[in-house]
């Protein structure tokens, strides 16, 4: 994504819902206020609380591959359709807004 590709979407003043989902609270954190002020709506999930899971990179993927199942069934549903877009990163990441890091 390049730097005008963010103002863009702002731009168009459509209230976008980004999920977070980590296991580490300072990742969740960072991306949030990122997002937050960048006009985004942000929910947070948390992976492997209370107990661990081993196999919660899995759930990670399954969860939106469930999200995306439902909205097709719920699209087919209605005549105002929804769109959704899914991302999942996994290992360490780096962010922040520009100019302030």
């Amino acid at each position: 994504m390049g730097p005008g590709e963010l103002e863009i979407i702002i731009d168009q003043r459509r209230k976008v819902t980004v999920l977070v989902a980590d296991d580490q609270e300072a990742n969740r954190l960072v991306l949030k206020e990122m997002l937050d002020r960048a006009g985004f709506s942000v929910v947070e999930a948390a992976a492997g609380i209370p107990e661990p899971n081993p196999e919660y990179a899995l759930c990670l993927v399954r969860a939106p591959i469930e999200m995306r199942d439902w909205l097709a069934e719920r699209n087919g549903r209605s005549s105002t359709a929804w769109r959704m877009r899914i991302g999942i990163h996994s290992g360490e990441a780096v962010a922040g807004v520009d100019g302030e890091i």
